[in-house]
């Protein structure tokens, strides 16, 4: 939680259980329904924490980039002891 405040997270969604499916992860739908286009900016710790394999990442910038018309799949990755972060 201090790294997504940090990053200037205003508002966070948190699932406490695991699963492989979006319908497992209510908070991680609720988080992508949230969404405004051109307005909001999705931060993860972790990628992992996204989509559990290639194949769920994927199929989760599949449905951002239809809903969102200017959904950009550009990453920015940062280390923990990147000053700049």
């Amino acid at each position: 939680m201090d790294a997504l405040e940090g990053a200037g997270c205003v508002k966070v969604f948190v699932d406490v259980a695991s699963g492989k499916r979006l319908a497992g992860r209510p908070q991680l739908a609720e988080a992508l329904k949230y969404l405004r286009d051109g307005e909001d900016t999705l931060v993860v710790t972790k990628l992992d924490r996204l989509g559990r394999s290639v194949k769920n990442l994927k199929s989760v910038a599949d449905q951002l980039s239809q809903r969102l018309p200017h959904f950009d799949r550009h990453l920015h990755v940062t280390r923990k002891d990147d000053p700049e972060r």
